[in-house]
């Protein structure tokens, strides 16, 4: 598990955001190379918590768009329980660490890692990663651009392709015996050890990727782009504010004002992100929507899985963000989806993968439904098996892959379990080993074996 008899091991997460670029552009920016452009997260109870424009967010371990970690640094073992530790975030996310109170160079990711690593274990993050922004900030060349680059991120948005769970909007995830619990840094080396009695299967967390929309930003594309558009679909002044109301949650989806969010759906392929990424946010807040809008939505959705990458990227996260709030009762179109959705991968584009399994994942979810999860458990597994394994080039999607398949196996359905046996299951443990959670894969082992 994710503690000892002692307590609950803490880990710093260390990514590299500069990938590497730091030691061409440090002698430029402050006369000498820089070894990283940092970003921190603390790793603890089997989650991964950072700060960011929207507070304090958390995702599954290396479960952002970064990817793995350049380093991990152990920083010893907490008694703190993780009531105790909610408790704490949820008092930092409303005040110290409250979203709007971000800066990139003063108040960062990094100090967040820092005091909530010095609240677990008594000590901090590496000082040198603390140090960098004030060593920039030291220089002349470091001076004359900080004011640009903070005017170029209003919002504070550090990482926008983290997406994690925000705290300050839904609260602190529950610590619970599943994925979230066991899941112990695969991916870098550490063995993972899951106590015979605690069972991962069913993973009942869904995936969100709800980092906000620059509304500001958006906007103005959306007026850029609307002088290029034919009369028929053009936004006038009225249908112009509409668009940013919805967006910013003051104007209800309506059948008619989503007639203003369809024009832009109907826009030039290459035109359409912004609507897109609208839909990707108002799929997390549904809520009593009139029925034909979801279906118009869904519809739209599935139509742009096939008019180009980024817009099969906001497709699928919007997608994403429906099944994980609302369940499978409101996407009546799965099977379309996944024909869809598994001719979009191998890409070179990391969201779209990261996009597409996080929906597989969500999809496997139990929502309450009972025996009526078959039909699309016996789907997924024949995509998974099918396509989308040998498609795959994360080691977070196969997890997400095998997350999938455990689900659909452990109801322990004849059906479910014969098909994966026929469809040599087993050859994808064995591709995936190494790469995922070592307990995880066992249970699944198991399941497919009984």
């Amino acid at each position: 598990r994710s503690f000892t008899s002692m307590g609950f091991k803490v880990q710093v997460y260390i990514y590299d955001l500069s990938q590497g670029m730091g030691r061409t552009l440090g002698p430029a920016l402050i006369g000498k190379p820089i070894e990283g452009i940092w970003h921190t997260g603390i790793v603890v109870y089997g989650r991964e918590y950072y700060f960011g424009s929207a507070g304090i967010e958390s995702c599954p371990p290396a479960g952002t768009l970064l990817g793995n970690p350049l380093d991990v640094k152990d920083l010893g073992e907490t008694e703190i329980p993780p009531e105790v530790f909610n408790d704490y975030l949820k008092t930092q996310s409303q005040s110290r660490f409250k979203g709007e109170k971000y800066n990139l160079f003063k108040h960062n990711c990094n100090n967040f890692s820092h005091e909530t690593a010095q609240f677990l274990t008594g000590q901090g993050i590496p000082q040198h990663i603390l140090d960098l922004p004030n060593e920039f900030l030291s220089t002349p060349m470091g001076q004359m651009i900080a004011p640009m680059i903070e005017q170029m991120t209003p919002s504070g948005q550090n990482i926008p392709f983290t997406m994690g769970d925000a705290v300050e909007r839904l609260g602190v995830p529950e610590v619970s015996s599943t994925y979230e619990e066991v899941v112990n840094n695969h991916a870098n080396g550490h063995s993972s050890t899951v106590s015979s009695n605690v069972k991962v299967f069913p993973v009942k967390s869904p995936i969100l990727l709800n980092n906000p929309l620059n509304i500001e930003g958006m906007m103005k594309k959306v007026e850029e782009l609307n002088n290029e558009q034919d009369e028929q679909n053009r936004l006038d002044e009225n249908e112009l504010k509409l668009f940013a109301g919805v967006a910013k949650g003051i104007v209800r989806l309506s059948e008619e004002n989503f007639a203003v969010v369809e024009k832009g759906l109907r826009w030039k392929e290459e035109n359409r992100f912004p609507a897109l990424d609208l839909l990707r946010h108002k799929c997390l807040h549904l809520g009593d929507t009139e029925s034909q809008v979801v279906d118009k939505i869904v519809q739209y959705l599935v139509e742009n899985l096939s008019t180009g990458e980024t817009n099969a990227q906001l497709s699928t996260a919007a997608l994403t963000n429906l099944v994980a709030k609302h369940g499978h009762s409101k996407l009546t179109k799965v099977d379309e989806v996944m024909e869809r959705a598994s001719t979009l991968l191998p890409s070179s584009h990391k969201k779209l993968e990261y996009h597409l399994t996080s929906l597989v994942h969500n999809l496997s979810i139990p929502h309450g439904e009972g025996g009526s999860n078959l039909e699309i458990h016996v789907m997924l597994v024949s995509t998974i098996l099918t396509s989308l394994h040998s498609s795959v080039q994360q080691a977070e999607s196969h997890e997400r892959l095998l997350i999938c398949l455990g689900n659909a196996l452990h109801g322990g359905r004849e059906e479910v379990v014969g098909l994966a046996s026929l469809m040599e299951a087993n050859n994808f443990l064995q591709k995936v080993e190494g790469k995922v959670d070592a307990g995880m894969l066992s249970e699944v082992k198991s399941m497919l074996s009984n």
